[in-house]
């Protein structure tokens, strides 16, 4: 148990970590086996001997058989640097039973636990339109304790959102091929031209969590609304029209934000608040492993 942790947050990391466990395992976050000639790894295939390559792993009785000189090739598993960027801005908060939020945390739990799994250096950075904390990608046995206790206890300075903040944030680590998993809304602007950037360099993943209401609002008449971010409080009527229209508006964010993704070459998972995280999670992990 780690000393610094309140007994109720202990509990709560406990309790996804235990649920997490069972859920992910056998799983792994992708496929990213190299070959590599040598001892102690796993055998893979018997190959034609290249001038340059180490006579130590020539196989002499294969050789014999074929009448030529075949080498042993061996895989291994390449360990990775896999970091979650988790939003915490206001507009996470936002959603039915603050189902958003939690779809948030038990995702940045499985994923965390999930590249522990995979024995890869895992890291978090938290961020609104600042970077809020920021642990690097470490492989150590006490990490994903310190990961989970930064994130059941977040409480950001600010509210905004700034992705492109982040984004600057992460190219600046000069890090090497880490696998970034983003969890957020995506409600911002101006951040296509970094995220493309960092896209082109690492194996970049984007975890979009959504509430129902903000793909097709209800047509309820007059209600007062507040912007999470800013705090401003304004009175609209939502009428049949005034909803279409703001659906048609909504559609279209999405739809720029889905082709900036493909352009991009970023792999998306959409989570809805009715949507169960582990599955839609392993079916990513399962698109990638194959």
């Amino acid at each position: 148990m780690i000393p610094s942790l309140k007994g109720d947050l202990f509990k709560k990391i406990k309790k996804l970590e235990i649920r997490t466990r069972r859920m992910l395992r056998g799983y792994h976050l992708g496929d990213h086996q190299v070959k590599e000639k040598g001892y102690g790894l796993d055998f893979e295939q018997l190959s034609d001997y290249q001038f340059g390559h180490d006579i130590r792993f020539i196989d002499w009785k294969g050789s014999a058989r074929a009448n030529k000189l075949l080498i042993r090739e061996y895989k291994q598993e390449k360990t990775r640097t896999i970091l979650i960027a988790f939003d915490s801005s206001a507009s996470t908060l936002y959603g039915t039973d603050d189902a958003k939020h939690e779809k948030m945390i038990d995702a940045a739990t499985a994923l965390i636990m999930a590249g522990v799994y995979s024995k890869d250096s895992v890291g978090l950075m938290v961020f609104s339109d600042r970077v809020e904390s920021y642990m690097q990608p470490r492989r150590s046995p006490g990490q994903i304790h310190l990961l989970l206790k930064n994130l059941c206890s977040i409480q950001p300075h600010q509210k905004k959102t700034s992705l492109r903040c982040a984004l600057d944030f992460i190219a600046g680590q000069r890090k090497k091929d880490m696998l970034i998993f983003m969890i957020s809304d995506f409600i911002d602007d101006h951040f296509e031209k970094p995220l493309k950037a960092l896209a082109a360099r690492h194996d970049f993943v984007a975890v979009r969590v959504v509430d129902h209401y903000e793909d097709k609002l209800p047509a309820v008449g007059i209600i007062q609304l507040q912007d999470s971010e800013s705090g401003q409080k304004m009175q609209v009527n939502l009428s049949k029209k005034v909803c279409a229209q703001l659906s048609d508006s909504l559609t279209e964010r999405v739809y720029s934000l889905n082709k900036l993704f493909k352009d991009a070459r970023i792999d998306v998972v959409n989570l809805y608040e009715r949507d169960t995280v582990i599955d839609q999670l392993m079916r990513l992990f399962q698109r990638r492993g194959n």
